[in-house]
Order: C-alpha cells, then structure tokens, then sequence
C-alpha cells in the first residue's frame, strides 16, 4: 500500500474566484505549476488548468477582465494525504 502523502504534491497555486486568467497563468509560469487551486478563503471552489486558460484564450475574451470563476472547472474531486494511491484512483476515475 503507498499513501497519496509519498507521492503527492504539497506546493500549490492558489488565487480567489475574481482574480483573472491573466494572473492565473503568470502565477503557473512563475512557479511551474500546470494549475492553479481557486479558493475562496479556505474552500477549494474550483480548479484552473493550462487547458482552461487555452479555452479562454480562444474565446477571444480579453484574459486580463475574464474571471477565473468563469473559466475553472467546480467542485474538483480531492482526497486526503492519507488515503490508499489505489483508492485515490477510484475516487478520481
């Protein structure tokens, strides 16, 4: 058995829901992350990719007014530190 704690990431990006798409992906270039965690205090809301930020991009709205609220995916699935790789992946698929 190998808990998500061994092979996790602990260091994430975190912006609130009215921060932009622009700010977003300069915060994940500067830190080298593929994501940014949206949060609203200490409540996940959401989740940023660099997939989100392309489908923004291609809208055409201009990414510096276009809030991350908007663009992220809700509600993304999360699991404890704890819990089993293999149960994780059931959770997650």
């Amino acid at each position: 058995m190998v808990a998500l704690a061994e092979v996790m990431t602990t260091e994430v990006v975190t912006l609130e829901p009215d921060a932009s798409v622009s700010d977003a992906a300069r915060a994940m270039v500067a830190g080298g992350f593929g994501s940014v965690v949206v949060v609203q205090g200490r409540m996940i809301l959401g989740i940023l990719t660099e997939r989100d930020v392309l489908r923004a991009a291609a809208s055409e709205e201009d990414l510096r007014a276009a809030r991350l609220d908007k663009w992220m995916t809700p509600d993304p699935d999360t699991a404890i530190p704890g819990l089993d790789t293999e149960d994780a992946a059931a959770t997650m698929l």
